[in-house]
Parts: C-alpha cells; sequence; structure tokens
C-alpha cells in the first residue's frame, strides 16, 4: 500500500520544515508550497489525500 499524500500550505520556512519532516516520519508523502496560488497549482497537477493549511498565506487565507 502507497503512503498517504498531503499538501503542506505553509509561508514559514522553519515550521515548514519541521511539520514536514514530521509528517513524512509518520509515513505520510509530504509536498510543501507556501502560497494560495501554488496550492491552487499543485492541485491541478496531483490529488492528494488531505492537506495541511496555514490560516495567514502571503496572498490569500487557507480558508479559501
Amino acid at each position: 500500500m502507497s503512503e498517504p499524500t498531503l499538501l503542506l500550505v505553509e509561508d514559514d520556512a522553519n515550521v515548514a520544515s519541521t511539520v514536514s519532516a514530521r509528517l513524512t516520519a509518520e509515513g505520510f508523502a509530504v509536498t510543501h508550497v507556501a502560497t494560495v496560488r501554488s496550492a491552487r497549482d499543485a492541485l491541478l497537477r496531483q490529488r492528494f489525500d488531505a492537506a495541511v493549511l496555514d490560516v495567514g498565506l502571503p496572498d490569500g487565507n487557507g480558508f479559501e
């Protein structure tokens, strides 16, 4: 069985690195992006099982 895929949308590089490392250690395949636009592009290219979203992003918010 393949590992679950997660989209991590976080603009703070330190937070993204920490969260990504922890999720990867737990068996998830993590794709990290830093903006709403990048998240939308990633969603057009790949199917994810779940997303972890930052609320405050430079070009919008995680609620969008």
